[in-house]
Order: C-alpha cells, then sequence, then structure tokens
C-alpha cells in the first residue's frame, strides 16, 4: 500500500509538472500576440536578440510613433526625418523599457536636455550622422546605465566643462567625424569609467593633458586625422600621450612648417614650442621726442621656451652708453623688458626695435624715434619742400623777367619815336620866349642903326637876323619830356613873334623914308659910310 501510493504521488508529479511546462510555452507566445499587435503601422515589431524590437527604419517618418507597445525594449528609427526630439519624448508615450534607441541618419537638429528623462535602464543610444550642433550637459541626466553613446558624424564644435553628467556605467563614447575645435581640459570629467573614446578626424589642433588622465580604465584612445599643431600647447599631452601607448597608430604634426607630417615621438620636447610674440606699450609707431629729454620704452614678450630679449637700432644691436636695460620674469612663457634713453641726441633717433627669439623662431615689433629739431631740419630737404621753393623761385623769376622786358621795350621804342622826331622832341618847353622877342628886337634896332636907307640892305639884315633867330632856336638843347601840347604852343607863340617883328621893321621902313624925305640935301651931314652907300 505505501508503495502503491509513493508510485501515485510521483504520476501526479509528473503530471503536474508536464503542464505547467505547457503552460510556461503558452504563455510567451500569448504575450507576444499582445505587443506585436500593437505595432505601428509600416514598422516591424519582432524579437531580436531576445530584446522586443521595433524596427521603423526609412519610413520618413518626421516624429516617434504613438501607438507602441510600451514592453517596447529595442526601437530602431534610422534614416527618417524627425528634426527635433521633445521634452520627455518616450516617456511620454508609456515607452519606460526602453534599453536601446536608434536614430542614425534621421536628421536630428534638436535634443531636449529632458527627452531620455526617466529612461532608468537605458543601456544604448546611437544619435549618429546628424545635425546636433550642440548637448546640454544635462541631457542624458539621469541615464545612469547608460553603456554605450554614438554621437559621431554630428557637427558638434566644442565640449565644455562637464560636458557630460555622471554616468557611472559609460564605456564607449564615439565622438569621430564631428567639427570638435575645442575639448575643454574637464569635458569629459564626470565619465571616470570610459574605456573606449573615438575623437579621430575632427579639427583639433591641441589638447590639455588633463581630459583624459583620470580615465584609469581608458583602453582605447583614437585621436588621427586631427591638424595637430606641434607647439607648446601640445606640448604636455604629446608627452603624456606617448607614455601612455593607448593606440598603435602615430600621431603627425600638422605644422607648424618645421614639424610638419613629422611623427609626435620624433619630435624633441623642446621643439614643441611656441612663437614668440611681442607686444610694445604705448606704441603710436612714431614719436617725436624734444632733444635732450629722457624716454623709456616697455616690452612685454611671450614664449615658450621663455626669448631671449634684445633691443635693436637702425638694425644694429643697441650698446649706447646713455641706454639702461632692465628684464623682469613674469611666468615660465612672459616677461617684460624696458629699455631707457637719457639725454637724447640725434645719434638716438631712429627706429627701435624689439626682438623676442627662442628655438621656434624670431618676432619683434618697431617703433621710430624723431627729434624735434631734427624733424624741422629734413622737411626742408624732402622732395616736396624742394618743388615749393623751385616754385616760389620760378614764380619770383619770372615776374623779374617780365618787368626787365617791358623796361627795354620801353626803352626801344622811346628812342626809335626820338629819332623819327628830332625836332619836335627838341623844344625845351622851359625856354622863354620873351628872351628870343627881346634878341629879335636887338637885331632889329641893330640893323636899323647900321643902315636906315637902304631897305634891300634891311631885307637882307633881317633876312640875316632871322636865319640867325631860327638858328639860336634850332639849337636849343633838347628836352626829351616835353608835350605835344607845349611844342603847339611855342609854335603859335613863334609865328605871333614873327607877325609883330614883320609890322615894327615895315613902320621902320616907312619912318626913314619920312625922315629922308624931310632932310633933303642933308647928305653933307651923313657919316662917310652912309655916303658911299648912297
Amino acid at each position: 500500500m505505501p508503495a502503491n501510493m509513493s508510485r501515485n504521488c510521483v504520476a501526479i508529479c509528473l503530471s503536474v509538472s508536464l503542464v505547467l511546462n505547457i503552460l510556461v510555452m503558452l504563455l510567451p507566445q500569448a504575450a507576444g500576440d499582445d505587443w506585436s499587435a500593437s505595432c505601428a503601422s509600416n514598422c516591424t515589431c519582432k524579437w531580436t536578440n531576445g530584446k522586443k524590437s521595433a524596427i521603423c527604419s526609412s519610413l520618413q517618418l518626421t516624429t516617434i510613433p504613438t501607438t507602441l507597445s510600451t514592453e517596447l525594449q529595442v526601437l530602431v528609427l534610422n534614416d527618417n526625418h524627425i528634426p527635433y526630439l521633445n521634452r520627455e519624448e518616450f516617456t511620454n508615450l508609456g515607452l519606460l523599457n526602453l534599453q536601446r534607441i536608434y536614430l542614425k541618419k534621421s536628421e536630428v537638429q534638436y535634443v531636449h536636455k529632458e527627452t531620455f528623462r526617466n529612461l532608468k535602464i537605458l543601456v544604448e543610444i546611437d544619435l549618429s550622422d546628424n545635425k546636433i550642433e550642440m548637448i546640454d550637459k544635462d541631457t542624458f541626466m539621469g541615464n545612469d546605465r547608460l553603456r554605450i553613446l554614438y554621437l559621431n558624424g554630428n557637427p558638434l564644435k566644442r565640449l565644455v566643462a562637464y560636458q557630460f553628467p555622471i554616468l557611472p556605467h559609460l564605456r564607449t563614447l564615439d565622438l569621430h567625424d564631428c567639427l570638435l575645435s575645442y575639448v575643454d581640459p574637464m569635458a569629459l570629467a564626470n565619465l571616470n569609467l570610459l574605456e573606449f573614446l573615438y575623437l579621430k578626424n575632427n579639427l583639433l589642433e591641441s589638447l590639455s593633458e588633463y581630459v583624459f588622465q583620470h580615465m584609469t580604465n581608458l583602453k582605447t584612445l583614437v585621436l588621427d586625422e586631427n591638424p595637430w599643431q606641434c607647439n607648446c600647447k601640445l606640448r604636455k599631452f604629446r608627452n603624456w600621450y606617448v607614455k601612455s601607448k593607448l593606440n598603435s597608430i602615430s600621431l603627425l604634426c600638422k605644422g607648424p612648417p618645421a614639424q610638419k607630417d613629422k611623427q609626435w615621438e620624433n619630435v624633441d620636447e623642446e621643439l614643441f614650442g611656441c612663437m614668440p610674440r611681442v607686444e610694445l606699450f604705448n606704441n603710436e609707431d612714431v614719436q617725436n621726442i624734444d632733444i635732450g629729454s629722457n624716454t623709456t620704452f616697455s616690452c612685454l614678450v611671450y614664449g615658450d621656451p621663455l626669448p631671449e630679449v634684445t633691443w635693436e637700432l637702425n638694425g644694429k644691436i643697441l650698446d649706447n652708453d646713455n641706454v639702461i636695460f632692465d628684464a623682469e620674469s613674469i611666468s615660465s612663457d612672459k616677461l617684460w623688458s624696458n629699455l631707457t634713453v637719457f639725454n637724447m641726441t640725434s645719434l638716438d633717433a631712429g627706429t627701435y626695435a624689439c626682438i623676442g627669439a627662442n628655438v621656434v623662431g624670431v618676432s619683434s615689433q618697431n617703433i621710430s624715434i624723431y627729434l624735434t629739431e631734427i624733424v624741422q631740419h629734413v622737411l626742408v630737404k624732402t622732395p616736396e619742400t624742394f618743388w615749393y621753393f623751385g616754385l616760389i623761385m620760378g614764380t619770383f623769376g619770372t615776374i623779374f623777367l617780365l618787368i626787365l622786358i617791358s623796361f627795354v621795350v620801353c626803352f626801344f621804342k622811346r628812342t626809335t619815336r626820338q629819332r623819327r622826331h628830332p625836332k619836335k622832341s627838341g623844344v625845351k618847353p622851359s625856354v622863354s620866349f620873351n628872351d628870343q622877342e627881346k634878341k629879335l628886337l636887338d637885331l632889329s634896332i641893330t640893323t636899323t642903326t647900321a643902315d636906315r636907307g637902304d631897305s634891300c640892305n634891311m631885307d637882307n639884315n633881317t633876312t640875316t637876323t632871322m636865319s640867325k633867330t631860327e638858328s639860336v632856336i634850332g639849337f636849343e638843347p633838347i628836352e626829351i619830356h616835353a608835350t605835344e601840347n607845349l611844342r603847339a604852343s611855342a609854335a603859335a607863340n613863334h609865328n605871333h613873334h614873327q607877325l609883330a617883328h614883320q609890322q615894327a621893321h615895315q613902320q621902320q621902313i616907312q619912318q626913314h623914308h619920312a625922315h629922308m624925305a624931310g632932310a633933303g640935301g642933308s647928305n653933307a651931314m651923313m657919316p662917310p659910310n652912309r655916303q658911299q652907300m648912297m
């Protein structure tokens, strides 16, 4: 009896176990029918790698489908047109069980900082090859189980300090083929356990050594195909990277020209330096300073390694006795250099140059000094000054020449006129015709006394007298400045006096005839010479 009961119990147990196994096999199928039945139109809902998945790729979707099962674990939305991911986009649809979200090549431009809020079991996000330019620092806040994050292929330009929140389980971060030109030293400070970091093919020229030093579990760091500038800004990171041996691919320098295409490990550490940079303060390019005064130039020089500073005057090293140099180092890559010149003379005028030099190169800054008195002297010798001087001299010379020509022309005209009219020009306005009249009267009286009876002789004497008078008048001194009016007046007076003289002479003849008629025979009483004339 006990044996039979034992066999019965075993049979019952086996039967129950069989029923339970059948139920277990049937329940998933029934459940599967429930979640897949609510699959969005055109999407494919199926089990993938043991996960409930909805594949909605290449459907020209512009938003997240709203009819997906809340049991969904994997959502694939690749190759769509979903520009905006709004606040709590997935939580509002009840998709709290999502573990993986794929939005590759879906033209995403904007991701709200709370898009993935409350997705506690999310382990992978793929936002690669979209148009995202900026990611908020709190975008993945609360996604503590996130292990893989793909952001590659987006036009991200900068990673600011604490770009990502604390993600204790994040192991892979892909940022290759972005446009990153700057990564803050503290950008990845919250990603202590990161193992794989890809920064290939960006625009990085330098990185701080602090970016990765806290990542003790980092196994792979891909940094090739960036335009690395092998200068002082990259030196410390270069030293850290070469020693870490995180990547077997050697990184190449893209600049400066002296180091171009050289591998980092083949360039000496000291050659990872920066060109000097020189600044002259109170620099007005040109300054005018009084002779005998003092002046000081201040020069700030940057460079790594720290440059050596020299001063030059007109291209030659400055070693005048009246100058003092004063240099003071401010930091490992910066120093002040002051130059003081006492009692400025003409020898101190010219172009001063502050020159900084190190193993990388040489740089300089110039300032020109002119002394006030020298400036005035030099101005006379400029081509413009000679031109003005020549213009002034030419003007005065032309005026003088015109005056000289005018004088010569006037002189020749006056000389020619005098030669053509000698008698007219010979009348002297100052001659008194009363004196000439007196001379004529005296001659007439003399002639009458000498020969009263001979009219012919009288006529001859008169003619002689007139000739003499005319001769006297003809040989008077020439007065150059006599005017035509004076000559006309003189001619009129002369004619008037001639007429008066003829009338007086005629009266004398008449008186003579009357006297001869009254005397009769008084010839005996005549003087001998008179008798001879009779």
